[in-house]
């Protein structure tokens, strides 16, 4: 928002634009279109920024490396859903321990392709065959619930 000239709204109001896509996002913060090249520029810096040190600036929930191995122990086959870049995603799950416990990290493209949760979801369900009524999706947007929901997978919605 700086690089664009905008300013940049506190902490607080920020909360509610974790989870969307960027492209959704920053239309809304800029107040333009989904194709203005003005959203095209703050996804850039963005992700100039997310690639150099902001994908890891963040931690993983206490006992959710416990519960995953758990969850493997007894049979679950583990995957990631994200709105996140594909890339950066894959590069988070290695760098906080956790791709051992995954069996694939699927996200957006950096073209946007699958960058809706919808989408994804599909895409994950049809590339490893799984059975929506046999699948859980577990998130804490409102993204995940309602990606979940259009594909018939049932949601569980955590803090």
């Amino acid at each position: 928002m700086e690089q664009l000239g905008q300013t940049v709204p506190d902490d607080l109001d920020l909360r509610r634009f974790i989870g969307p896509p960027l492209r959704d996002t920053f239309a809304l913060l800029l107040g333009c279109e989904l194709d203005s090249p003005r959203v095209a520029s703050a996804i850039d810096a963005y992700r100039e920024r997310f690639a150099a040190s902001g994908m890891f600036e963040n931690s993983v929930y206490d006992g959710i490396p416990e519960a995953l191995d758990r969850l493997r122990t007894n049979g679950a086959r583990l995957y990631v859903a994200t709105s996140k870049v594909r890339i950066f995603a894959e590069r988070i799950v290695q760098h906080f321990g956790l791709a051992s416990r995954v069996q694939a990290v699927y996200g957006a493209e950096l073209d946007g392709t699958l960058g809706e949760k919808p989408e994804l979801i599909a895409h994950v369900l049809s590339v490893e065959k799984l059975n929506p009524r046999d699948t859980i999706m577990v998130g804490d947007r409102l993204h995940d619930m309602s990606g979940a929901l259009h594909n018939g997978v049932f949601p569980v919605g955590v803090l």
